[in-house]
């Protein structure tokens, strides 16, 4: 599993959010954030009834038996609701929509729709910095140049976060003088491992 930490700012404190797969957000990671220790735990919020009903839409081909099994949400049937519900994450499961990880760096997983929906109930605040991440990466799938400006711009932040600055020049010039001499293997038709067996 490929996974990323992305560190976002919210009300004067950094949390990390680790996105594995480039879709699948981990909701432990937003539950955890310091100012929502309180809400409901992400393997409480999947067993609840709204989350299952948010689920049923993100899954293709729903089996109609789990349909047919949904309870009538009351305070007394609790655990039915329970047991439907972990009908329904299994079926994500299987279709890549939930990944559960155990372990001391373990985490519940979800798909970027059911993400937002858990950031939604968590607070505005984060639903819209959940939204703001996945717009990100649209814009930077149209606009590939888009990304490359800002992948450099958040690892001259981290490399600044490590180094006195020094090391940083020397990368930032050694990536520049690199640029360039593709560039110059390009323009002469040096293409492809060609060019990365030169640098």
């Amino acid at each position: 599993m490929e996974t990323t930490a992305l560190e976002f700012r919210h009300e004067g404190s950094n949390f990390f959010l680790k996105i594995a797969n480039k879709e699948m957000v981990n909701l432990t990671d937003l539950w955890r954030s310091e100012w929502l220790e309180k809400a409901m735990p992400p393997k409480k919020w999947l067993h609840s009834a709204e989350a299952a009903e948010f689920m049923i839409t993100c899954l293709k081909g729903l089996p109609s038996t789990l349909l047919a099994k949904r309870p009538k949400a009351t305070r007394h049937n609790t655990m039915e609701i329970w047991r439907w519900a972990e009908e329904i994450v299994k079926e994500c499961e299987k279709q890549g929509l939930i990944l559960r990880t155990r372990g001391r760096s373990g985490g519940t997983y979800a798909h970027w729709k059911i993400a937002t929906a858990y950031a939604s109930y968590l607070s505005p605040e984060l639903h819209n910095i959940v939204i703001s991440i996945f717009q990100e990466r649209v814009e930077e799938t149209v606009n590939p140049e888009l990304a490359f400006d800002r992948g450099y711009e958040r690892t001259t932040k981290t490399w600044k976060i490590q180094d006195d600055g020094r090391w940083i020049d020397r990368r930032e010039k050694g990536i520049a003088k690199r640029n360039e001499f593709t560039t110059t293997l390009g323009a002469h038709g040096v293409r492809d491992r060609g060019g990365d067996a030169s640098t």
